[in-house]
């Protein structure tokens, strides 16, 4: 006779409750070791302050957070970039919202 492959109710909800404990506690670990911890400074990618135009304008521009052209052409050494204070983030002639000193649009122009 062949042994079935199931388990009992009291098995499965050990194992999503153990499964579910360690889930957690790897996230919990996680944000504690720089995924997203205080120290990393400002969040300069949080849109959620700007209305649907100006989130467009954005995307239209092609503002990503992290230039495809490393620290040859990014918002830093931008001519449209205003960097911002200790701990904040920049601003943009062009773009609303805050800007990351590493991103970069397609509106990028060596600074002068």
């Amino acid at each position: 006779m062949q042994k079935k492959n199931t388990i009992g109710r009291r098995e499965l909800l050990r194992r999503v409750t153990g499964y579910g404990a360690a889930t957690v506690g790897l996230l919990v670990l996680g944000s504690s070791a720089g995924c997203g911890g205080e120290d990393e400074g400002p969040n300069c990618n949080d849109t959620s302050g700007l209305n649907p135009q100006q989130q467009s304008t954005r995307s239209s521009l092609g503002y990503v957070a992290v230039s495809p052209h490393g620290a040859q052409k990014n918002c830093a050494n931008c001519n449209f970039y205003t960097a911002g204070g200790a701990n904040q983030c920049g601003s943009c002639t062009l773009l609303p919202g805050p800007i990351a000193s590493e991103a970069y649009c397609n509106s990028w122009a060596a600074k002068a």
